[in-house]
């Protein structure tokens, strides 16, 4: 194993995570929202059938 793998393996894996958490923060803000929606949703519509 060459010395250059000292530096490569540990880029390559923070580079996973950082993308990782990248990805995963943004998919998790994605269905809050759509959750929120939701619940509007359904609010409005609850709201329209009691008239």
């Amino acid at each position: 194993m060459s010395g250059s793998h000292l530096f490569y393996i540990p880029l390559v894996l923070l580079a996973g995570v950082v993308l990782g958490v990248a990805l995963g923060r943004r998919s998790a803000r994605l269905v809050y929202e759509e959750e929120q929606a939701a619940r509007r949703s359904r609010a409005e519509s609850d709201r329209e059938a009691a008239r």
